[in-house]
């Protein structure tokens, strides 16, 4: 339907009117199979002739398909020295319109008979031949054939006056069986981005938020709460905000496709299993995992995340040695503390431990647990940038523990 619209195009009806029509009752389904409202013209007030037939009307190689109950009906005028005028209201403001008429010879015409009209267009910013000439016969080939005569993106503003004028060729007056016309929208996205989708959906599964259905980030205005996207085409997330959400269950794979992403924040909930590969999120500034069950090893990718600026990872139950290189990444705030098998890289091993106190008040949500970390002189070299949340560091090397 509509095919000479772009697809990426929305179009809102304007007006869509059944010319010649004997009562004022609208025509929809099952008369028309698409269901489209024509509303008749009959209460225009007017002096031009109704003409009608009992037979069917072929929708002949039109594009947008008018019903034949439609094309039964038409208006004309007494003869081929006058012309049909149609004013119609339209927005005062300049916009694109798509418009159709409808054309079909419903009438039986004589050898020497010819109906051969223009069609002029009359409106604040366009005063212009909109088609012509048009010999409706000739044109769908046949009687009681539609035709269409379209224009499509056509910029009109206030009042629109389409006249139908004979030629001096034309031996009857003009006619008309329907029209629409419909406002022509910006182009339109599909939706979110499907990799993004895509990895929402195994996300929700995994974290049981199936409650949350539609388009996550459209329309604009009522993106799902826990989360943020940006403006381009299509749109993408940017933001996961699902702290303190009571969630359950693993983080997927999928979740590293989630490209845009510059913050992830699951912090204070119950999410257990590994973290990720991560590394294809290139774009990431903050990444909140703090105070959850995670277990297995610090990914040594998040060293790689060039923008990272706030790495939260204490009170979990990781374990094995803290990446050397995110002690020394610039701009980087790393917190770790809480994680009672987590270790400090030496030259030895990560078996010969020391207990430590929790992380501080407040910064676990109420979490308490004992860590354990390696005797070297890796960690007073580099205490002043390894754990900005807990004194790690200065403990071990004012007790001569490095």
């Amino acid at each position: 339907m509509y095919p000479k619209v772009q697809e990426n195009k929305a179009l809102s009806l304007h007006l869509r009117m059944n010319f010649g029509s004997v009562s004022t009752d609208d025509i929809r389904y099952p008369s028309d199979p698409f269901d489209r409202i024509w509303s008749s013209d009959a209460p225009l007030v007017n002096n031009y002739i109704p003409l009608t037939t009992n037979r069917s009307v072929s929708p002949g190689i039109t594009f947008d398909k008018p019903p034949s109950a439609v094309m039964m009906t038409a208006r004309t005028t007494a003869n081929s020295s006058l012309a049909l005028g149609y004013s119609f209201s339209l927005s005062t403001l300049t916009l694109n319109y798509y418009v159709s008429f409808f054309f079909a010879e419903i009438a039986t015409l004589a050898p020497t008979d010819a109906r051969i009209f223009n069609i002029d267009l009359t409106n604040d910013i366009n005063n212009a031949s909109f088609f012509g000439p048009l010999n409706v016969q000739q044109e769908a080939t046949a009687a009681f054939t539609s035709v269409e005569i379209y224009a499509n993106h056509t910029s009109l503003q206030g009042p629109a006056t389409f006249t139908f004028r004979p030629t001096s060729a034309s031996t009857l007056g003009p006619i008309v069986n329907a029209a629409e016309i419909h406002l022509v929208f910006d182009s339109l996205t599909s939706g979110t981005d499907n990799t993004d989708v895509t990895a929402l959906e195994a996300l929700k599964s995994s974290f049981n938020l199936t409650s949350w259905t539609g388009d996550p980030c459209l329309p604009a205005p009522y993106t799902w709460d826990w989360l943020d996207c940006n403006n381009s085409s299509p749109p993408r997330v940017i933001a996961l905000r699902l702290s303190n959400m009571n969630l359950s269950g693993t983080i997927p794979p999928s979740f590293s496709k989630m490209t845009a992403l510059t913050d992830i924040w699951l912090d204070n909930n119950n999410i257990s299993g590994t973290i990720p590969d991560l590394s294809a999120l290139t774009n990431l500034r903050t990444l909140h995992l703090q105070n959850n069950s995670l277990t297995g090893s610090i990914p040594q990718s998040f060293s790689q995340l060039q923008h990272l600026q706030e790495l939260f990872l204490q009170d979990n139950d990781l374990s094995g040695p803290v990446p050397t290189k995110l002690g020394s990444t610039p701009g980087l705030t790393f917190r770790f503390s809480g994680n009672p098998n987590l270790c400090l890289p030496d030259n030895t091993s990560c078996s010969s431990t020391v207990p430590l106190p929790p992380s501080p008040v407040g910064s676990t949500a109420g979490k308490k647990k004992k860590q354990h970390f390696s005797r070297g002189n890796w960690c007073c070299d580099r205490c002043s940038c390894l754990d900005s949340d807990s004194s790690l560091c200065r403990i071990l090397c004012s007790k001569s523990q490095c």
